[in-house]
């Protein structure tokens, strides 16, 4: 009631899917006979709530009309407390139970279309259902076990997992997307393989995890330590992919004539380039020096140096390529070390028209 957080409400009965109770006010252990509310058919089910000023916001999977979003405040009623419906919203239907979280003060939930934010609109100042995740849309709609996704706020990401997957959504990084005209804005959005992750937590400022096999594991935040660069004790490869590149006219032949790298320094940094000819990896350039300052404390005989210069390095080498209608560049590191990239310029003429 007032919006005071002292109740607690639950639903999830099979038999009654439709239906949430609440408990005693600053008493969740007792709960009314008849303190119980059903919201619109039996035939969606209640997935989760959110909290929007001093509504209740019940999400179910499906509702009339797409009105999957019930909304309810607290009253009293011959000194009795009541929880009347005073409007849905029209929007997705919620996908998962654990997908709910706050980013940047509103409240985003899984749907099938991808993750979306029950917002106020900004003429009316009603409130509706708007998609936050189109960078991460096209990959995250095709996973299987959507159902069973787990969300997490921390800091400022929202991050979901996903089976092996973890989509990201950075809450300080927003743009606006012409090609979803129906959301205000977009957020930056990433994923991260090979994490399994079933739950997440914060424990002394670290971000933990738990897997289903029941293994706990946590992330290293040290950038300085080299134990940070390594993934359940094997190194953590990490690349950059370029899209392939047709030039100015896709139908003429390319001729690359150099690649200029920007890179983060560090003790120990390294970088290899390779590029996709044909649809095929090939190795064209590594370098294990160059990005590198001295660092008593993080000593590697093997790749001594007694450069002292920590700013970004330009790593430019002549390299011939020709011939080729389009190309792709991975620039990638596989050594338990930083690895960082500011800018990439690669720079190519064409001639001819390409023929197969």
């Amino acid at each position: 009631m007032n919006g005071a957080a002292d109740r607690l409400f639950v639903s999830g009965n099979p038999d009654a899917p439709n239906q949430d109770w609440y408990s005693q006010r600053e008493d969740p252990t007792f709960f009314g006979d008849i303190w119980f509310s059903s919201l619109g058919q039996e035939s969606g089910s209640i997935v989760g709530y959110s909290i929007l000023s001093s509504n209740l916001a019940t999400h179910k999977d499906k509702g009339e009309d797409g009105r999957n979003v019930i909304l309810r405040q607290g009253t009293s009623e011959d000194g009795k407390a009541a929880f009347p419906v005073t409007a849905t919203l029209q929007g997705q239907g919620a996908l998962s139970f654990s997908s709910f979280g706050y980013l940047s003060g509103e409240p985003l939930f899984l749907t099938t279309l991808g993750i979306y934010a029950i917002t106020p609109a900004d003429i009316t100042g009603e409130r509706y259902a708007q998609n936050r995740s189109f960078y991460l849309n096209k990959a995250l709609t095709e996973e299987a076990g959507l159902a069973d996704a787990a969300a997490y706020v921390w800091r400022d990401f929202y991050l979901l997992a996903v089976g092996e997957k973890v989509y990201i959504l950075d809450g300080l990084s927003k743009s606006y997307e012409k090609n979803s005209p129906y959301s205000t804005y977009q957020y930056e959005g990433y994923y991260w393989l090979n994490i399994g992750a079933r739950v997440f937590w914060e424990q002394d400022g670290l971000l933990c995890f738990g897997r289903e096999d029941g293994v706990l594991m946590a992330f290293y935040d040290d950038p300085t330590l080299s134990s940070s660069y390594y993934d359940d004790g094997k190194p953590v490869s990490a690349y950059w992919d370029i899209p392939n590149f047709s030039g100015r006219s896709f139908n003429r032949k390319k001729t690359v004539r150099q690649i200029a790298v920007r890179l983060a320094s560090a003790a120990n940094t390294s970088i290899r380039i390779l590029a996709r000819l044909k649809g095929a990896w090939k190795l064209l350039l590594e370098e294990l020096f160059h990005g590198q300052y001295w660092d008593y404390g993080q000593l590697d005989y093997g790749r001594l140096t007694y450069n002292n210069d920590s700013t970004p390095r330009t790593y430019c080498r002549k390299k011939r390529l020709r011939g080729y209608d389009s190309i792709g560049f991975r620039l990638m590191n596989d050594r338990a070390e930083p690895f960082g990239l500011y800018e990439v310029t690669v720079e190519f003429t064409e001639t001819s028209y390409y023929r197969k």
